[in-house]
This record gives structure tokens, sequence and C-alpha cells, in this order.
């Protein structure tokens, strides 16, 4: 802290020594304010303002800002009245309280990952459930998922639908759930990751992902940044309830092979529903999307058609067969006929998967590794559904995907 700066009389400047420099320290006695320092930005960031009034019944000094990483602007370093009482520092300049708004940003940083876990291999058996899924490590904090019932029984969200699909003559509405973990702070921006099928995957149902328990192990011990979950099932017409059973309106939405699907979720229902109510950072390597079976080519669909948005994508048992044509051919060929886009791919089948799944999936792989992209097919032997090796692998395939990736 530059106390030439701040004018600060000799003994007032030993009180201010013990105060960290995001934190505003007020005295007991009415004084003069004195202005903090302005906004301190690590990469091509804005200054922030310089802050800080006189409280009404003690000095505040506001400390120093510090803008995030990345070209994050710093935030404007607020007044104090008194206390220990901090200035905001923006990650959209909306950060306020506590010394939390100092390490706010808007972007995470990426290093390169390396091929550490790159390629093929087998999810050896017997296929039991990760420690990671079943029970909460080393006192990891809980996350929080909207409408928790008695005996644990997470109640979704409902959001009625904008987009007409072709073929579905009935507007469509949309369970869903949003995992929020403990460690995030409002104002301060969150990795994001998206669930298609959702029920498979926030851990109601007998495909047992757990997600929540998952993520709050994983962000706990460092192997993911702080993230929100959005769990979305398939539209369906009238109240919205997919019980996973009904296919016709799921495989309208899922398995085309164009951006459809990609269109309303991120220009509909995240712009409407996440988007405005959490901050999540704005780099695309912050952003992860998933699914099972025609959840998970829903997934890679959405990650190729809109790489801008989703840099991350992990499939289990993909429908590339379904989306159109025979084995997913034209989609694959587009793989082939395309500049490498900065993806990382998780894929999963076995011989067992259903008709001709593991083949399109195997060849997914081939061109994947053909083109030079960080990608993992893990091969298993267990029936398709419930994907009890995709479980088995969850954790590991989360820190594969978000690997050198950090807030």
């Amino acid at each position: 802290m530059d106390n030439s700066r701040l004018h600060v009389k000799r003994g007032f400047a030993l009180a201010l020594a013990a105060c960290a420099v995001s934190v505003g320290c007020g005295s007991d006695a009415a004084s003069t304010g004195v202005p903090g320092a302005a906004g301190n930005p690590t990469s091509g960031g804005q200054v922030g303002a310089a802050g800080g009034t006189a409280g009404a019944a003690g000095s505040g000094v506001a400390g120093q800002a510090s803008g995030g990483t990345s070209g994050a602007d710093g935030g404007a370093a607020g007044s104090s009245t008194g206390g220990a009482s901090a200035g905001n520092l923006g990650n959209a300049g909306s950060t306020s309280g506590g010394a939390s708004g100092a390490g706010c940003v808007t972007m995470g940083t990426q290093a390169v990952p390396g091929t550490m876990g790159d390629g093929k291999a087998a999810i050896p058996e017997p296929y039991t459930a990760a420690p990671e899924t079943l029970a909460h490590l080393n006192n990891a904090p809980k996350g929080k998922v909207n409408g928790v019932e008695v005996g644990g029984t997470f109640t979704p969200l409902i959001y009625a639908g904008k987009t007409q699909y072709p073929g579905v003559s009935q507007m469509l509405k949309y369970e869903y759930w949003i995992y929020v973990p403990a460690q995030y702070k409002a104002g301060c921006a969150a990795a994001l990751m998206v669930f298609q099928d959702g029920i498979h995957y926030v851990g109601i149902d007998d495909a047992k992902f757990n997600a929540p328990t998952v993520f709050d192990n994983l962000i706990a011990s460092g192997d993911m940044p702080v993230t929100i979950a959005l769990f979305i099932n398939p539209g369906e017409p009238g109240t919205g309830h997919y019980d996973g059973q009904e296919y016709q309106n799921r495989h309208v939405q899922y398995d085309k092979n164009n951006d459809a699907y990609a269109h309303f979720l991120i220009d509909e229902f995240l712009t409407e529903n996440v988007l405005g109510k959490y901050t999540i950072v704005t780099d695309p390597d912050g952003w992860g999307i998933g699914g099972h079976s025609s959840g998970g080519i829903a997934a890679f669909m959405t990650g190729w058609y809109r790489p801008e948005k989703f840099h991350k994508l992990l499939t289990h048992d993909a429908s590339f067969s379904n989306t159109g044509d025979n084995m997913g051919v034209s989609l694959l060929g587009s793989v082939d006929a395309s500049a490498v886009k900065p993806l990382r791919v998780y894929l999963m089948s076995g011989p067992n998967d259903l008709g001709g799944w593991y083949n399109a999936n195997t060849n997914a792989a081939t061109k994947l590794e053909a083109k030079g992209y960080h990608y993992q097919f893990k091969t298993e032997n267990s029936q398709h559904y419930p994907p009890k090796a995709g479980v088995a692998d969850f954790a590991n395939a989360l820190r594969w995907m978000w690997r050198g990736y950090k807030l």
C-alpha cells in the first residue's frame, strides 16, 4: 500500500498495516475519510476508480482494489463507513463487501493441459461407483440444488420454452435443476457445466451419476474450478414432466445434426435462467457440457456448432448413429472437413452398447485423433443403461476435462 499517496498520519498508518489490501479499516472516532487507491488490474483491465469517503461516525479507508487477470476490469474501491467494510471490486463492476471481492474475475485461465490421459483406454472392471460419487470426502462443503424436499428429492424448476421445434406441434416445457457450490460468491464469476437428460446426472434416478456430490468433492480438492451446474431435461408438452421414457420429443431436440438445440440452450434458456442470476465466466474454456446417449450427442453438437461458447464436451454412449444418417457419417465427415476447433472431448462406449453405437463412437475417436484434438475414448463392457462404467469413471473424466483451468 502506498502510504505517501494516502497522506495518512504515522500513527494511523500502523493500524492500516494490519488490514488486508482489499478491506476498508475504520476508526471509532469521527475523522476525515481517505480515498482508497485505484484498482490495479494485472493484465489489461481498466483501472478502477479511486474510492472512499468519510463515514458518518468514523473514517473509512478503502483498500487497494486489484483487477482481474485476462483483461478483466478492476472495479471501484468503494466508500467505507467505519469498521472493516470493503469497497466494491467488480468482476463486472458488481461485487461488493468483504475480502471476497479481491479475487473476482470475469475470465478463467486455461493452461496447456498436456496429453496425459489423451487417447483410447479401457475402464477397468468391476464398474463400482467412484468414492467421489457416494459421499463427501475430507469434509468437502456441500453445495445446494434448488428445491430439496424431505428425503433428498430434488424438485425441478419449470421453464416454458419459446422455441418451436419442427415436427413438434406444441410448445415445450423444461424441467431443470441448478447446482450452486458452497464456494460460490455472488458477483464472482464461476465456471459453468450443463448436462442434458439432467435427471440422470442430478442424482434422482437409477443412473446414479450424483453430479452434485462429485462436484462438491472435486471443487473442494481443487480438481475443478468453482462451477455452477445446470441439469436440464428434454422438453415435453403439457406440464413438462419427463420420466426418462418419453423419447419422441427428446429425439427431435437432441438427435439432429444442426444447431437448433444449441440455439435454444445458449440464446434462450441460459440467457433467461442462468446468466442473469449467476455470474458466469465469459471464456469458453470455462464452459462444459455433457450428456448420456441422445443427451451426449446433443452435448457434442452444441460444442461443435457453438465453440465460441463451449470448449469442454463430455459424452457417455453418444448417439452418433441417431443423427439422421448412416452411423453419423455426415456429422463425422464434418470433423474431417473442418479446421480443428478448440474442443476437448470425452467419449465412452463399448461393444455391448446399442447396435452400431460402439463403431460410431470409435469412428468419432479416430477422426478426433487424426485431427489432433485432445480427446479421451473410454471403452467398457457394460450395457447402454444404466451407464455403470460411466459412473465409475465420472470423477476422473471431470478431472481430465478441467485440468489446467483456474479462476
